[in-house]
């Protein structure tokens, strides 16, 4: 049971760890991202020019793992929340 209890806390604290308090990600999560969609390539005139897309690695949480899939400025590392930042959770077959 105690082992039970322990995953469920560590699906929790990684979950948490992807996002600050202010429902931003944190440093860890932008640092260790990786770019899907380079600048420039989205064809979304809403998206600010020089911003590329992202994802973030995967976090366990206690819904199932999952990424985080976001907008940054690769030369200024500023990240864009205003459209289309969300989870994505992994699914699989």
């Amino acid at each position: 049971m105690n082992g039970v209890r322990l995953s469920g806390q560590l699906s929790l604290e990684s979950a948490n760890s992807a996002f600050t308090a202010t429902g931003e990600l944190s440093e860890g999560a932008i640092q260790n991202a990786t770019q899907i969609f380079e600048p420039g390539t989205l064809g979304n005139p809403a998206i600010p020019s020089g911003f590329g897309k992202y994802t973030t690695e995967t976090f366990a949480s206690p819904s199932g793992p999952f990424q985080a899939h976001f907008y940054m400025n690769p030369t200024t590392g500023e990240v864009f929340y205003g459209l289309d930042y969300k989870v994505i959770f992994n699914t699989g077959p």
